[in-house]
């Protein structure tokens, strides 16, 4: 349990955790009875399910007598037919946990034993959000080549109760938020197709080019290295922001490998420090667009990010600085806001809270200096509607938060919601945000520099800065030696629906850390009874049948 206070003697509860008998995470309770967690794992110890996109089926079924507000998002993951069975639990292998054959997703998807995810069935509360007309129910396909990486990803949204149809709205089966992918031989993008699900024609149709191409004895297109020379881009589409089509030479690299140019993005040049952190963003002469500083402390860990705008645009400069705890967690956002040319105001922005992870922050706004008043101004109440919890899905993303209070009918406030394509850029039309409802991080709970590429296109994952839209980082890999077989610019392998990055350089497996507490737990068991070690044999003969 996580309980936090000001004073020592008024506490919060913030966060409860339970644990399976044998090691892993059952269920996380987020507030005082704000939201639950359930987690679910199949005898491999993979996780299957965190919540359920039916509530009703939800496996701790902690929303009867309400004792928690009703599960903002659920999720089902599908390995292969028959990866999870157990008579008696709410959750089974019917056609809520994935598609019915007749649709696209059950027909198209295959079966995988390697750890592969062949579908995800979620729900995202937008049937929450006041207004929101958005399908919260999505279930999503995916096809990998023999080097495991993603070709394809393919989704449905469901339009019917009771989850006996699936449907693709007005928009044919083809073309719903769907991803087609092919790589050269060193894990780089070779072409990538994007539909919005909005329009009937794919809003991204991107063929990269690479640098320093040469033709070899045979006629064969060979590649000298692993830098983007350009985009180019068949298709436009109207009021969806998206990569255009580019110019040859539109990237321009330093010997390092590390971007310093973007002519489409008006970036006119990056300045980077001798740890390979961005230090400064410059902007092409008559750019709208904003300028970036950074500063690092000794550790290399981001201490202030300064936006300054252009002369072009009213909102005026911010500078934002972050504080760390001893362990290297951070504790607190401060922002420095000028009200005008010459007067500005400190403010806190956000003090964060953790349990097992980041559970969440207080998002407070209290003015610790304001330059237009005689006496500085602060606050210290940490008031219960300032508390917004995160909830993530199994590899990080942020998919909801949700205030610290119940609303008037029970259910939770809701200030963010988003589905993400596999490579991180968000869904166009499946984002929700309530006043002042913005989250500060996103695909895999990393921090986004909107500033950069337009808003949840750019991420900070410590060590480099990653652009969802192009699923390729701006710089490469220091720990390019241990991954010496693909290309050192490469987001997770290619594979982003079952590897994370938790900061830049190393790739891990969504399940790994669960896997091994899990089969830890098990051998453990075996040896101190036989009776379960019994067991153990005659259900490993017999998986399925629980």
């Amino acid at each position: 349990k996580v309980e936090v206070s000001r004073d020592t003697i008024n506490w919060s509860k913030v966060a409860a955790y339970e644990y399976y008998l044998h090691g892993p995470l059952k269920s996380s309770g987020l507030g005082d009875s704000i939201q639950k967690l359930d987690y679910v794992y199949n005898l491999q110890g993979w996780l299957k399910a965190i919540n359920h996109p039916i509530t009703a089926k939800d496996p701790g079924q902690d929303n009867i007598g309400e004792a928690y507000t009703k599960d903002v998002f659920g999720m089902v993951l599908h390995y292969y037919t028959g990866d999870y069975k157990r008579t008696g639990n709410f959750l089974d292998a019917q056609a809520s946990i994935t598609p019915k054959s007749g649709s696209h997703i059950k027909d198209k998807g295959k079966d995988l034993y390697n750890g592969n995810i062949s579908a995800w069935t979620t729900y995202t509360g937008f049937d929450q959000a006041g207004g929101s007309s958005v399908d919260p129910l999505m279930a999503q396909g995916y096809r990998y080549d023999k080097l495991n990486r993603l070709v394809s990803s393919f989704a449905e949204t469901k339009v019917t109760s009771g989850f006996t149809a699936w449907s693709a709205n007005s928009v044919t089966l083809a073309n719903k938020f769907q991803e087609n992918l092919k790589y050269d031989a060193n894990g780089n993008i070779d072409t990538l197709i994007r539909t919005s699900g909005q329009v009937s024609t794919a809003m991204d149709n991107m063929y990269y080019r690479y640098m320093n191409t040469v033709t070899d004895h045979y006629g064969k297109t060979k590649k000298v290295n692993n830098k983007l020379g350009y985009i180019d881009d068949n298709t436009d589409v109207s009021g969806i922001e998206d990569i255009t089509d580019q110019s040859n030479g539109n990237y321009v690299y330093d010997a390092k490998g590390r971007l310093i140019r973007d002519v489409a993005n008006e970036i006119d040049s990056i300045i980077w420090t001798p740890y390979d952190k961005v230090r400064e963003v410059r902007r092409t002469i008559g750019s709208a667009k904003a300028k970036l500083q950074f500063t690092y402390d000794a550790m290399g860990r981001r201490i202030s990010k300064k936006v300054l705008r252009s002369t072009t645009d009213s909102t005026l400069n911010l500078v934002t600085y972050y504080a760390y705890d001893a362990s290297g967690n951070l504790m607190g956002v401060y922002e420095k806001e000028y009200t005008s040319q010459t007067e500005y105001k400190y403010s806190i922005s956000e003090e964060y809270v953790y349990g097992s992870s980041r559970v969440g922050s207080y998002n407070n706004g209290n003015t610790v200096f304001d330059s237009d008043e005689e006496t500085p101004t602060y606050t210290s109440t940490l008031a219960k509607a300032n508390l917004r919890f995160e909830i993530t899905d199994h590899l990080g993303n942020v998919r909801a938060v949700v205030s610290g209070v119940k609303k008037v009918s029970g259910e939770a406030d809701i200030k963010f919601l988003a589905d993400y394509y596999p490579f991180g850029s968000v869904m166009p039309g499946r984002k929700f945000l309530s006043s002042n409802g913005e989250s500060r991080y996103g695909f895999q709970g990393m921090e986004k520099d909107d500033e950069m590429y337009g808003d949840d296109n750019s991420y900070d994952f410590g060590a480099r800065i990653y652009d969802a839209r192009v699923g390729r980082w701006l710089s490469m890999d220091d720990l390019d030696f241990v991954y010496a077989s693909v290309s050192p610019y490469t987001f997770a392998l290619d594979n982003p629906i079952i590897f994370i990055d938790p900061d830049g350089r190393q790739i891990i497996y969504a399940n790994d850390e669960k896997t091994q507490a899990f089969k830890a737990k098990i051998e453990t068991l075996r040896e101190q009874s036989p009776k379960f070690d019994a067991l153990m044999t005659q259900l490993e003969m017999a998986p399925y049948t629980i």
